[in-house]
């Protein structure tokens, strides 16, 4: 697992903590991550191309990583949150 992911998973640990289900998965052919949210029936699903992954990683700053994907799961919780 690299830094991504585990900062990621962090991330997503708060979702957890309040009820919803998540899911990661690193596509092997391309090598983007592919992010699920879930709460009850409804889902939102984000995908971290390998170009993002690569403006990630040039932040250096695992604060900032950390403020990214954070951004990018509110997103998904708004999608799950409008339903």
């Amino acid at each position: 697992m690299n830094g991504i992911e585990e900062i990621l998973e962090d991330v997503l640990k708060q979702y957890q903590r309040v009820g919803y289900q998540t899911q990661v998965l690193r596509l092997k052919n391309t090598g983007e991550v592919l992010v699920s949210l879930r709460r009850g029936r409804v889902i939102a699903n984000m995908r971290i191309s390998m170009r993002d992954q690569i403006e990630l990683r040039k932040l250096h700053d695992p604060q900032k990583q950390k403020e990214w994907l954070e951004s990018m799961a509110k997103q998904l919780e708004c999608e799950v949150t409008e339903y």
